[in-house]
């Protein structure tokens, strides 16, 4: 509680004996966004779901491809009702010369009619085992 006796924020919650105060604070949720524990959590989703998913479904001739998955770590800009704000980005990028041949396909390597899609797939798989926990 504030020193002049009056509390500040919105009221959230309030009970007989219990009142909880709500202020937000953008510099400290900002901080938070690209904060290494951030980081690090959006890191361990990358490397112990995303990566494995997608090299078991990647197309293995002669290996190259399902052996360059790599994670890249990033800031990226996005904008929301406070103006843009920073947020903290963990990638999953494949580095072969032929990666986007794999992914959408070209004339020389049709994969699956349009590409194997491993990125997107990948992508649709985190969606639809998101938890909460």
């Amino acid at each position: 509680m504030p020193r002049s006796g009056k509390p500040r924020g919105k009221v959230v919650y309030r009970r007989a004996h219990v009142q909880v105060n709500y202020e937000h604070n953008h510099k400290g949720v900002a901080a938070i966004a690209v904060s290494p524990n951030v980081f690090a959590a959006l890191n361990q989703i990358v490397v112990r779901e995303a990566m494995p998913y997608a090299m078991s479904i990647s197309p293995v001739y002669l290996g190259t491809y399902r052996a360059s998955f790599e994670l890249r770590n990033d800031v990226v800009r996005v904008s929301g009702r406070a103006g843009r704000m920073a947020r903290a980005s963990a990638q999953l990028h494949n580095t072969a010369p032929h990666a986007l041949a794999v992914e959408w396909g070209n004339k020389a390597f049709r994969g699956r009619g349009n590409g194997y899609r491993v990125l997107a797939r990948t992508l649709a798989y985190l969606h639809a085992t998101a938890h909460l926990t």
